[in-house]
């Protein structure tokens, strides 16, 4: 992994991040989540910025892969346009990389009153006033806080912040 690029390795461990969530949703019998984890893939996956034409292909099959329980004839017909002959029921279930789960920043999603305004990268586990300082500071955020009262500030650790206003 140390020959990738920046965006090529934030882009493996979002592959494995949604590998993973979608595995652990999909035993759950949470599809609508899986198909979320999906989407989010799906959303920051740019193939022209990705120069490593082995890692293209390998997001592309694995994203087709997990796919296949929640959009079977959607993943088969994917699966035999990628040049595979045999059933994409017939391969193995992707696995994780956990080495690549152990990173440094995570994104944290910055709510004002319930509704999604803006994204922030944080060290993991960052302490709460740290984080909430820190969405207290972004532009998109201040927007909406600028001149209202700051009830209080919701952190859930390494996923979200919720900034409660009047």
């Amino acid at each position: 992994m140390s020959d990738l690029s920046d965006y090529e390795k934030t882009t493996y461990i979002k592959l494995n991040q949604t590998v993973k969530r979608v595995s652990e949703d999909i035993d759950r019998l949470q599809f609508n989540t899986a198909i979320a984890a999906l989407m989010e893939l799906e959303h920051d996956f740019k193939p022209d910025q990705i120069k490593n034409d082995t890692l293209n292909d390998y997001i592309i099959l694995k994203a087709i892969q997990l796919i296949a329980p929640m959009a079977p004839h959607l993943a088969e017909e994917m699966w035999h346009l990628c040049g595979n002959e045999l059933s994409v029921f017939r391969s193995a279930w992707p696995d994780y990389d956990p080495d690549a789960l152990k990173f440094d920043t995570v994104t944290i999603a910055i709510q004002v009153n319930g509704k999604l305004r803006s994204e922030m990268a944080m060290p993991r586990d960052s302490a709460q006033n740290k984080v909430i300082a820190a969405a207290l500071n972004d532009d998109k955020v201040k927007t909406y806080t600028d001149g209202r009262e700051i009830i209080k500030g919701i952190y859930i650790p390494n996923r979200l912040v919720n900034i409660v206003i009047k």
